[in-house]
């Protein structure tokens, strides 16, 4: 996750799309992330596993010291809101250990964007 997340890679992403109209725009590049790790019914361990890393990595790019100037902190933000969304609107689980694990990760998520 962190290879995939890192902030060159997000940056390099990012700034592709300013000169070229067929690259793969960030924003599209989360949304398949999040199409593929968050919004999956009653995953498993390992799919739990997989979501609070991919999460807590999106966090710790957002709680850099040293953000980026440019729109990706922006993104990441968002991306966390919408995830968010996504798990609060999923959470009507009879499975409790994944109803427990999305409140988990919303609870993170408010956390990291609120830190009052």
């Amino acid at each position: 996750m962190g290879r995939v997340l890192s902030p060159m890679v997000l940056q390099s992403l990012y700034q592709s799309e300013a000169v070229d109209q067929n690259s793969y725009p960030l924003v599209e590049f989360f949304s398949d992330l999040n199409n593929s790790i968050i919004t999956k019914e009653n995953t498993d361990i390992y799919g739990r596993n997989l979501q609070r890393n991919y999460v807590d990595t999106l966090i710790k790019l957002i709680d850099n010291k040293n953000s980026d100037k440019s729109d990706v902190s922006a993104i990441v933000r968002g991306n966390l809101n919408t995830i968010k969304k996504d798990l609060l609107a999923k959470n009507t689980s009879n499975d409790l250990v994944s109803k427990y694990h999305n409140e988990d990760l919303v609870f993170r998520i408010e956390k990291a964007l609120d830190p009052k």
